[in-house]
Formats: C-alpha cells, structure tokens, sequence
C-alpha cells in the first residue's frame, strides 16, 4: 500500500547507473535536507550509495524507529484520553 502523497518529494531511491556492475542503489534527498554545506535548495542531491544489504539495514533501522514513534504516539493518546 502506497501513501497518497508524493513521497519521492524529499526522498527518493534509484538504481545506480551501473547498477548491472555494483548492484547498489542511490538515496537522494533535497539539498535543503542534507547536513551538507552549500547544498541547493528544492533539488535532489546524491547522498549516499547502497548496497541491498545496506538497504535491508535501512529498513530495519526506519521499521524500529517507526514502531518507537507510533508506541509514543499511543501512549501520548491514553494519556490524554484519561486526562479528559
């Protein structure tokens, strides 16, 4: 299930060009967003090359970050609703 926003807006992932030859992929993000100096605003920049090995740690580092902050978020809300 996709989302119904455009989510390649800030981030996105794509192949390599020589993607035949290494394997990897690129994680690309608006310069606005890099900790990079001098980067351009509103245009996608090359910030790092993948491996799908480090794309499987990716997703499991994103996936354990995502259960945290939703876990917050539920505790958040039945702390509010018991304070109502």
């Amino acid at each position: 299930m996709k989302p119904n926003w455009d989510y390649k807006e800030n981030l996105s992932l794509k192949p390599c060009e020589c993607r035949e030859e290494c394997g990897n992929y690129i994680l690309s993000v608006k310069g606005e967003m890099a900790h990079v100096k001098d980067a351009p605003e509103g245009e996608q920049i090359n910030l790092v090359t993948l491996s799908v090995c480090d794309l499987y740690d990716l997703f499991f580092n994103v996936d354990e970050v995502l259960e945290i902050e939703s876990a917050r978020d539920d505790l958040i809300n039945q702390f509010n609703k018991k304070n109502k």
